[in-house]
Formats: structure tokens, C-alpha cells, sequence
């Protein structure tokens, strides 16, 4: 996949780093899920880790809408880019995560290739989030028509309200047995974070923004201290969130004798807040440090570029990987995790990042395969 002529540094890098956090969730999920393992040390440390990290998906949608709400290309144009950037490699890697789960792991037999049925459920559940980010890109057109008419101020409130009644109905139906979704598009749990994406995206000056306009005027000294105003409001509202997650799911895993995943819904509320506010704050260190001449991260531009252009294929490779770890090493992995898990998660993670960045370059150098992968 080649990469566009113009990159924003700070969206590779928040783009790396959600792709970072998904397999960091997926590696924590093998000592926190187990309920033998539930309020030891390492359960802590992957606890700590995979609250984190459960940024990853909610920045997928907050940087889909900060990158293409604020475009302005033909609907033709957007459709090609998306079928030619994620459509194509989704189905290629949905296949071929069939065809290993079968004749190498074994998972389904060999006569049900033949039902649709099956084809249809990976299709759905292999890379669940791609479905959702489909149904985004099908509402995008005619949610930019609305963009560029309203301002920022209502978009902003909007993509709020959206977030918080997704959030709210998430924990109705949770705390209901009998509860049905209430949204009929998976891609409906993520309209506020796109929305709000949009509205971040757009006060960057590709739209109208009073605020900041305001903003230049006043004394250098004002600005600094509503800058430092903004920026305690965001870390104040991440770390409440942070601990909301951390010690609420351990006490209603306590009141159930059995892990619970609600506050690890991506449309829980304290995820939400974490991930809008952690996303503001990495958009601005970032942005900072990329426009100082001398700052050393653009001396690695080359590689940041590489890795956030097969961001993607490494999200699809990466579930490969881990699972042929476990398939070969089995209980063995699981023990490397848990000795001195505070160092062994985030350095094994960095190396399953690495080895399907590797992986993905490999294929990529065949011929056929190189405008899939």
C-alpha cells in the first residue's frame, strides 16, 4: 500500500500507536480474562496495561473523522480510496485467516469452507471492527455535506450527545438480560467519536473556528493560562476515567466471580472520556514536536511513514502471529507473560508489533500480493 504525497506526522503516530494498543489488548487478554489468575501481581500489571490501552479503537474513529470529514474530494474519488486501501486487503486477510484456521490450526473442519454460512461469520467476526468502519465510510459523503454547513460549536455538541446516549444504552443493555441493541449498524457505536474526530480535525483551520480566532487575540500570557487550563481539564478527566476502569471493573469482577468486560466496552463511558481526552493531548504533543526543526523525530520520518502506511495489515496479521505462538508454545508463552509481567507484556508486544510489520513486508515483496497486503 503506498503512501500518500502529503502525511500528517501526528496522525502516523497516532495511527501506530492505536495499532500498538490493540495488540497490547489482545496480550493482556491471556492473564486478565482467566479468573485463576484474577487479583495477582501480574493480573494487576495486565489489568493496568490493557486499561491503557483500550484507546486503540475509539482512536481508529476519532482519526477516521479528523482525516476525512474535513477532505474535500469527489464521492467517487473517497469510494476508490477505501476500496482500494482496506476493502480489498480486509477480504484478502478475512481468507486467508480461514484457510489458516483451518488446515494449520484446525479450528473449523475442512466440509464447512463450503457454507456461506461461514464465509459470512468471518467475514462479520474475524476483524469485528472492520464492518463498523464500513458503515462510517458509507455515512462519511453525507456527513460531510452537513459538515462544512454547520459550525463547529453544534458539531462538537452533536457528536457529544451521540457519544453519550451510545455510552448510556451500552449500560442499559448490560445491566439488562433481556435487553436487545438498540442500534441496528455497529458502526453507529462509533458516529461520536467520528464526529468528534471531525470537529478536532476541523480546528486545524480547514473550517471556520471562532474559538480560535478569539484565541490570537488575546495576551500571549491569557493564552498560556487557558492552555494550562485546558490541559489539567484533560489529564484531570483521563486519570478519573483511567481509575474508573481500573478499579471498577475489579469490584464488579469481584461482585460476579468471573471477569467483567463492561468498563472494557469502547462505548463505555470512562473509555470514552479517556480516549477523547488522550487523543486531544497526543494530537498536541505531537503536532508540537513535529513542527521544532530540530526535533529528533524526523529523523525517523522514513520508518514512522512505513509503519503507519501497513498500520492496517499489521492489525489483520498480527491475530496470526499471537495465535501461532500459542499454538506452538502454548502454556510456555503464557508463563514468559507472567514472569515479571510489567517488563515481558510491553516488550513482547513491541515484538509481535515488529515481527508482523516484517511479515507484512515479506509478502508484500510478492509480486501479486503487493498491492493486497
Amino acid at each position: 500500500m503506498g503512501a500518500t504525497a502529503k502525511r500528517l506526522l501526528w496522525a502516523d503516530l497516532i495511527r501506530i500507536v492505536a495499532i500498538y494498543c490493540v495488540i497490547l489488548i489482545h496480550l493482556c487478554a491471556l492473564i486478565v480474562i482467566p479468573w485463576e489468575k484474577f487479583g495477582t501481581v501480574s493480573w494487576w500489571t495486565a489489568h493496568i496495561y490493557s486499561s491503557l490501552s483500550l484507546v486503540a479503537v475509539p482512536f481508529l474513529a476519532l482519526l477516521s473523522g479528523a482525516l476525512l470529514l474535513t477532505k474535500v474530494e469527489s464521492i467517487q474519488t473517497f469510494y476508490e480510496k477505501r476500496f482500494v486501501k482496506i476493502i480489498i486487503p480486509w477480504i484478502f486477510w478475512v481468507i486467508f485467516t480461514l484457510f489458516v484456521d483451518t488446515f494449520i490450526f484446525h479450528k473449523i473442519s475442512v466440509h464447512l469452507l463450503g457454507s456461506l454460512h461461514t464465509w459470512w461469520q468471518y467475514l462479520r467476526t474475524a476483524y469485528w471492527f472492520m464492518p463498523a468502519l464500513m458503515q462510517l465510510y458509507i455515512l462519511t459523503p453525507a456527513i460531510r455535506i452537513v459538515f462544512v454547513k454547520v459550525p463547529l460549536a453544534w458539531m462538537l455538541c452533536t457528536g457529544l450527545l451521540v457519544q453519550l446516549l451510545i455510552s448510556a444504552q451500552y449500560s442499559y443493555c448490560t445491566l439488562s438480560v433481556q435487553c436487545q441493541p438498540l442500534w441496528l449498524f455497529s458502526g453507529v457505536e462509533y458516529l461520536g467519536y467520528f464526529l468528534i474526530g471531525g470537529v478536532i480535525g476541523g480546528m486545524d483551520g480547514s473550517k471556520d473556528n471562532n474559538i480560535q480566532v478569539a484565541v490570537v487575540f488575546l495576551s500571549p500570557i491569557i493564552q498560556k493560562v487557558l492552555h494550562s487550563i485546558k490541559l489539567l481539564i484533560l489529564v484531570g478527566v483521563w486519570c478519573i476515567s483511567f481509575l474508573w476502569i481500573v478499579f471498577g471493573t475489579y469490584d464488579l469482577s469481584l461482585a460476579q466471580q468471573g471477569f467483567s468486560a463492561k468498563l472494557y466496552h469502547y462505548t463505555s463511558l470512562p473509555v470514552a472520556l479517556a480516549s477523547i481526552c488522550s487523543f486531544i493531548f497526543l494530537k498536541n504533543y505531537f503536532e508540537y514536536f513535529s513542527s521544532l526543526k530540530q526535533c529528533h523525530i524526523h529523523n525517523y520520518r522514513k520508518i514512522i511513514t512505513e509503519l503507519s502506511t501497513n498500520s492496517f495489515s499489521i492489525f489483520f496479521i498480527h491475530g496470526v502471529v499471537l495465535t501461532t505462538l500459542l499454538y506452538f508454545l502454548g502454556n510456555n508463552f503464557v508463563s514468559v507473560l507472567l514472569f515479571a509481567s510489567w517488563c515481558t507484556i510491553p516488550i513482547l508486544s513491541i515484538f509481535l508489533f515488529l515481527f508482523s510489520f516484517v511479515v507484512v513486508r515479506l509478502l508484500q515483496k510478492i509480486i501479486f500480493l503487493k498491492y493486497i497486503v
